[in-house]
């Protein structure tokens, strides 16, 4: 399971959580760069892959955060799909 970041409510905490997505997706971008700088994937960063992983999840929970925040000023009768 993904931890999620609970931002606090109001302005300040949709600034915050959107300044995380940011910052984790930053730290991915940078994971995938040296695994990335032939342009492809190979056995050869498997020495990449560890951080890669743990990067991305950090972003996929950012984006849980986030669209929890959106979904919360949903009415309860919308289809979120």
């Amino acid at each position: 399971m993904l931890p999620i970041k609970v931002a606090e409510d109001g302005q300040s905490g949709q600034v915050a959580t959107l300044s995380i997505l940011t910052k984790e997706f930053s730290e991915l971008v940078g994971a995938l760069a040296p695994a990335m700088h032939d342009g492809q994937f190979t056995a050869a960063d498997r020495v990449y892959a560890k951080r890669i992983l743990n990067e991305s999840d950090d972003v996929i929970a950012a984006v849980l955060s986030l669209r929890r925040q959106i979904t919360n000023i949903l009415p309860e009768s919308a289809n979120v799909r």
